[in-house]
């Protein structure tokens, strides 16, 4: 993927996402001048996402519609996870190369808090997603843990995949509320 810059390159902490379209809209990973990733939802109702990033094309399946889990593909082979938790709001990313991260609203934020964040037990707080009232604009991205090592962290394809719980979030907030 030519088209978008490595994380290596980030010069600052701070990105967003930028939506693009109005049906089935492409939210775009930025600084404001380069890109590094994209989320795409291919169908309109279908429950499958692709995210391309300069490390190749994911690809994110529902095993079911009932399951909570969420399989992560590259290039047809499965390197990960995604599974939500029953009771509580958290989500476990587990990727085949043994890193593990966890999904949850951000500790020590109030309950009316827009904050989340992915937290390792190595790591601590590493990524922390902000939705904001903007239609453009949707969501902020800010690396917290600025010593990461780039190359061992998926920091792209976490930040895309958050941005993709977010909005799952609000589909199932939105289709509750019209019930």
């Amino acid at each position: 993927m030519e088209q978008y810059r490595k994380i290596q390159d980030l010069r600052t902490p701070s990105l967003y996402i930028k939506r693009s379209g109005f049906w089935c809209p492409d939210h775009i990973l930025t600084d404001g001048q380069f890109e590094f990733g994209k989320l795409i939802r291919p169908k309109m109702f279908n429950c499958d996402r692709l995210i391309e990033t300069a490390d190749g094309t994911f690809k994110l399946h529902k095993k079911s519609f009932w399951s909570k889990e969420i399989e992560i593909y590259k290039n047809e082979e499965k390197i990960g996870s995604l599974t939500r938790n029953t009771w509580d709001n958290k989500q476990t990313l587990q990727l085949h190369t043994g890193f593990t991260a966890t999904f949850t609203r951000t500790p020590g934020s109030g309950i009316f808090s827009r904050k989340v964040s992915w937290l390792n037990s190595e790591l601590g707080e590493f990524i922390t997603l902000q939705s904001c009232f903007g239609f453009r604009k949707p969501f902020t991205v800010e690396i917290v843990n600025t010593q990461l090592n780039k190359a061992q962290v998926p920091i792209v394809l976490m930040a895309i995949i958050g941005v993709n719980i977010l909005l799952l979030r609000q589909q199932w907030a939105a289709a509750a509320a019209s019930v």
